[in-house]
């Protein structure tokens, strides 16, 4: 009796994206480049232990053919977005673009490579704060100032790593970024932030933290 022959995956069987998708542009491209030699050969124990912390599943052959392309299309898609969203901040003010490209970074050194997702706590927080607005606020607008106060404050702080979010205590009633008190908003930032468009940034910083609100 002839051995069964294993069934080879068809474009039906594949999903069009892996399992986990990589978090960064960088690690996307890192494992196009994996699953293209996926796609020749067997990995060795190396590269594949590489591609399955960066997409969770090793693949085989078709299925990482399929993968190659989706990855590509997905990294075409987001720099796509990206740059219509730099040329509608373009549109509204330079203070906004300037504050939009402050606060992408901002963002990147608060994301969780490994886990795809950003610091669960920090997300925590921010959706505490959205649903905490006061009512003469828009929400957005508050969130968005919120996480610019934390990140301001956080910039003070003479050792990052004993900063915690927990020793912050803003007041909610208040307007953080317009008080005199807060010494480290500098004259010239407090004046930009003036002309910002929050509710911009605001719609942007709800979708990257994924918040359910």
């Amino acid at each position: 009796m002839l051995p069964r022959r294993k069934k080879r995956s068809t474009p039906e069987d594949i999903k069009p994206l892996p399992p986990k998708i990589p978090g960064s542009i960088a690690s996307m491209e890192r494992a196009i480049v994996l699953l293209g030699n996926r796609v020749q050969n067997e990995l060795n124990p190396k590269s594949r232990q590489e591609l399955i912390e960066l997409i969770d599943i090793y693949p085989d052959a078709n299925t990482a053919a399929t993968w190659k392309q989706a990855l590509r299309q997905l990294i075409k898609d987001k720099q796509q977005s990206s740059s219509n969203s730099l040329q509608q901040i373009a549109q509204i003010n330079p203070e906004t673009s300037i504050i939009f490209s402050w606060l992408k970074e901002a963002l990147s050194e608060l994301y969780w490579e490994e886990k795809n997702a950003y610091d669960p706590e920090l997300a925590k927080q921010m959706s505490v704060w959205y649903k905490k607005c006061p009512p003469q606020n828009s929400p957005k607008t508050y969130l968005v100032k919120k996480f610019l106060e934390l990140h301001l404050a956080w910039s003070k702080t003479e050792d990052e790593t004993e900063f915690d979010l927990a020793d912050l205590n803003f007041n909610l009633e208040a307007d953080p970024l317009i008080e005199h008190e807060l010494t480290f908003i500098e004259p010239l930032l407090r004046l930009a932030l003036e002309k910002v468009d929050f509710e911009f940034l605001g719609d942007y910083l709800v979708k990257e933290l994924a918040l359910e609100i």
